[in-house]
């Protein structure tokens, strides 16, 4: 397969990090929103906390998510790591389907009782 120009590299790592951080920045603004659910006493309170959770969770996590799965896949497959040459890459792109597939699926589907 060829490789990845420079110029490309350096845009699907800009890619990668901004979807990567936002989805370790949107799932710790779920924790602390759950949290929040979770030790208050009102209910109104309660309800607003898993009804934004809820919309992070459809609108942004599943995105960030994927962005950064793709794009991780995509430079493993064009630069000189490859997807299986190395132990950790490997294991990168499994916990990635993992903790989309665990998020998207379980999480949501809990997150969206709980509204």
């Amino acid at each position: 397969m060829k490789r990845a120009s420079k110029r490309a590299k350096r845009t699907l790592d800009f890619f990668h990090y901004v979807t990567s951080v936002g989805w370790l920045g949107v799932g710790f603004c779920q924790l602390t929103l759950n949290v929040i659910a979770l030790t208050s006493e009102d209910p109104s309170l309660r309800h607003a906390a898993h009804a934004i959770t809820h919309i992070f969770d459809r609108v942004l996590l599943i995105a960030l998510g994927t962005g950064s799965l793709i794009s991780g896949a995509l430079l493993g497959l064009k630069t000189k790591w490859g997807l299986v040459r190395y132990w950790w890459v490997l294991a990168k792109l499994v916990l990635t389907v993992a903790a989309l597939v665990f998020g998207g699926v379980w999480m949501g589907g809990w997150i969206g009782e709980a509204c």
